[in-house]
């Protein structure tokens, strides 16, 4: 697993690509919420006979619970991270 770089919306947008067509395409993917941008993961689970119900519970678990959430992302930071870093910063 790897990252493939920043968030746009953590990236100031005149660094995003020049022309309006990619910075359209870009803003389309934002939430209505400033704060979240286009900040999501995406993930693509293609196999063989696997048990999609079992590979979604086992995600679901990943997430934040609603009171982990509601401690806000300051807080969030004080989690552990069992992934290594991904970019450098």
């Amino acid at each position: 697993m790897e990252g493939s770089g920043p968030w746009f919306a953590a990236v100031d947008e005149s660094e995003w690509p020049g022309d309006e067509k990619n910075k359209n395409l870009i803003k389309k993917d934002f939430d209505n919420n400033p704060a979240i941008g286009d900040r999501r993961q995406e993930i693509v689970i293609i196999g063989v006979d696997i048990n999609q119900k079992e590979i979604e519970t086992k995600l679901d678990a990943c997430l934040l619970s609603d009171e982990e959430f509601s401690l806000g992302a300051q807080n969030w930071r004080e989690f552990e991270d069992p992934l290594p870093p991904w970019y450098e910063q």
